[in-house]
C-alpha cells in the first residue's frame, strides 16, 4: 500500500510541476535598424561620401547639397541604359522596383525619366510623398538639385526588393557627369 502512495504521490508532483513549468517565451522581434542619415555632397564629377550601406527595414535620409559650379542629380539603379552611346540612366531604378516614391524636400525636384530621355517634374505634393499620379510608369525616379539650390533630403524606408548592390549617378549632360566618374555604390543588406 504504501508504494501505491509513493507513486500516486510522485504522479501528482509530476502534473503539478509539468502544470506550473513557465510557458515558452515568445520570439523576440527582430529590432528595427537604427535611421541613417548620409550627407552626399555632389561636385564635379563626384559624390562624397560615394559608398553607402543600408539595411532592409532601416529608415533613410539622403541629404543632397550641390557644392559644384553646375546642376547635379541622384540616380539609383542597376544595369546602365545606353542611347546612342550615350549613357541615359539605369534599366532598373531601385524605387520602382520595389514600388515606392521617396518623400522629397527641399529645393531640389524629384524627377521621372521616361522612355526617349522625357522628363516629367514632381507635382506640388511632392514634400507630402503623394505623387503616385504624377510620377507613373516606369522611368528612372532621380532628384535634381541646382546649382545654388538648398539642401534636398530623399526618404525611404529600405525593402527586401532593394537587397544587393547598386549604382547611384548622375547623368546630366547628355551622361558626361557619368562619363566623368560621377558614379557611386548603393548596398543593402539583411
Amino acid at each position: 500500500m504504501k508504494c501505491y502512495r509513493f507513486l500516486f504521490a510522485a504522479l501528482v508532483a509530476a502534473i503539478f510541476l509539468s502544470g506550473c513549468s513557465p510557458a515558452p517565451s515568445a520570439p523576440e522581434p527582430t529590432p528595427r535598424p537604427r535611421p541613417l542619415d548620409v550627407t552626399i555632397e555632389m561636385s564635379e564629377y563626384a559624390f562624397n561620401p560615394s559608398e553607402i550601406e543600408a539595411k532592409v527595414g532601416q529608415e533613410v535620409t539622403l541629404t543632397l547639397v550641390n557644392v559644384g559650379q553646375m546642376d547635379h542629380e541622384l540616380m539609383i539603379g542597376r544595369d546602365v541604359e545606353m542611347h546612342d552611346g550615350v549613357p541615359v540612366g539605369y534599366q532598373v531604378d531601385l524605387f520602382r522596383s520595389a514600388g515606392m516614391i521617396p518623400t522629397v524636400q527641399g529645393d531640389g525636384m524629384l524627377m521621372a525619366q521616361a522612355e526617349g530621355d522625357h522628363q516629367q517634374e514632381a507635382g506640388t505634393d511632392a514634400a507630402a510623398g503623394d505623387l503616385t499620379t504624377d510620377l507613373q510608369g516606369d522611368g528612372d525616379l532621380m532628384v535634381v538639385v541646382p546649382v545654388g539650390a538648398g539642401p534636398t533630403t530623399e526618404t525611404f524606408t529600405v525593402t527586401d526588393e532593394m537587397v544587393g548592390e547598386w549604382e547611384m549617378g548622375c547623368f546630366q549632360l547628355d551622361g558626361v557627369h557619368y562619363n566623368a566618374g560621377m558614379v557611386g555604390k548603393f548596398t543593402v543588406t539583411n
